[in-house]
């Protein structure tokens, strides 16, 4: 089965029940919010947007998990991995601040809800912190990865910034 070009699978019980928690009328708007992965890295002096945008690229290439979004499709929920990604690098200027509002900003960023609904189910974001350097933040939502795989998507993700060859498999 395929939806335009690409094709449609089943989703996991995992997946099924965050989706039906999604429609359930009880449970709270923070919802989404609890069920994000997330990690920062702060780089310094600062990150090459260029080269963090090419090993993005590559990363989604890579990984189809990446690439996965969930229509519902005659009552059933079903995930979509589509062949092609245009997510992009969200860049924020944060400039220079102490450290207790940077630890406070960079964690709004990180925590930020991320719907199982969107398009989009995984990101990353350049933070710009002035003399300090750049975050790297990378957010997953759970329903398409766990923590295992945050970690292999962030050694993956090192390896393409730098230029290593990739021996393992993909998530």
């Amino acid at each position: 089965m395929s939806i335009g070009k690409s094709p449609i699978y089943p989703t996991t019980m995992w997946q099924q029940f965050l989706l039906s928690r999604l429609l359930d009328s009880s449970c709270s708007p923070s919802f989404d919010s609890a069920w994000v992965l997330a990690q920062a890295c702060l780089v310094r002096p600062y990150v090459d947007l260029r080269r963090l945008k090419r090993a993005f690229t590559n990363l989604v290439k890579r990984h189809d998990v990446l690439r996965t979004r969930f229509v519902q499709e005659g009552g059933v929920w079903r995930a979509v991995i589509e062949k092609d990604s245009d997510i992009k690098i969200k860049v924020i200027e944060l400039g220079d601040m102490d450290d207790h509002v940077f630890r406070r900003k960079i964690h709004a960023l990180s925590c930020a809800p991320l719907s199982i609904l969107s398009d989009v189910l995984s990101e990353v974001i350049l933070a710009k912190c002035g003399a300090r350097g750049d975050v790297i933040i990378t957010r997953v939502h759970h329903a398409i990865s766990d923590g295992y795989g945050m970690i292999v998507l962030a050694e993956d993700l090192v390896k393409l910034l730098i230029g290593m060859p990739i021996l393992g498999s993909a998530v």
